[in-house]
This record gives C-alpha cells, structure tokens and sequence, in this order.
C-alpha cells in the first residue's frame, strides 16, 4: 500500500537551505495532521504509546480544530528526513501536509538581508 505521506516543499525551503550560502541547524516545520477515522483512534495510540518521536524531533506546540477534523503541529528537527519515521508511525491513522517554515521575524530578518546585498 503507497504511504499516505504527502510533503509539500515549496520554494520556501529551498530559500531556508540557501540563506547566505549555510545550511541551517534546525527548521521549524508545520505538520498538518487530518484523521482519518476521526480523532478517537488516534488519542488511544496517543495515550498508549505517546507522541513516538524520533530524538532529534521536538514537539514544540498543536491546535486542533474545532470540530477535530485536523490537528495543527509545530515541530522542530534538523530536516524533512527526520521527521519520517515519526510519520509512519501514525500514517495508517493521519494522512499528513509537511511545510516548512519560517517565524515571521526569521522571515523578514532574511528578507532584508538579502535586499540589501
């Protein structure tokens, strides 16, 4: 069965790996979780088994919405790569959206920078 995954990198990551020519340490990335049997299952494996994150993943912050169809999560980690085993560990419950990004102050900071050269 073809994973579930989908990660959508869009330019705004080849700017973050490109920003004066080094490779950053960490990136923030947003995970966009939607279930696919509604929130109840993935509770009970949230509470069985925990969040199952890699070590170099940090959870940093999640909203759900409202009706619980999706869940927001701000993760850290040193790249895309990191967070796939993580991933798999929930696809057969989540279907997942992965972007990175940037906070708005690291945005604009790069923004200026560069417009300055």
């Amino acid at each position: 069965m073809p994973s579930t995954l989908s990660a959508r990198v869009d330019c705004l990551f080849a700017f973050l790996c490109a920003c004066d020519g080094r490779k950053l340490s960490l990136m923030l990335f947003m995970v966009v979780e939607r279930f696919k049997q509604g929130a109840k299952p993935v509770r009970e494996r949230f509470e069985q088994e925990g969040r199952m994150l890699p070590d170099d993943v940090t959870y940093l912050a999640s909203w759900i919405e409202a009706d619980g169809a999706r869940c927001f999560q701000l993760m850290e980690a040193p790249g895309l790569e990191s967070l796939c085993p993580w991933l798999k560990q929930w696809d057969d419950l989540v279907d997942f959206e992965v972007t990175p990004v940037l906070t708005s102050q690291e945005f604009w900071s790069q923004v200026s920078l560069r417009e300055s050269q």
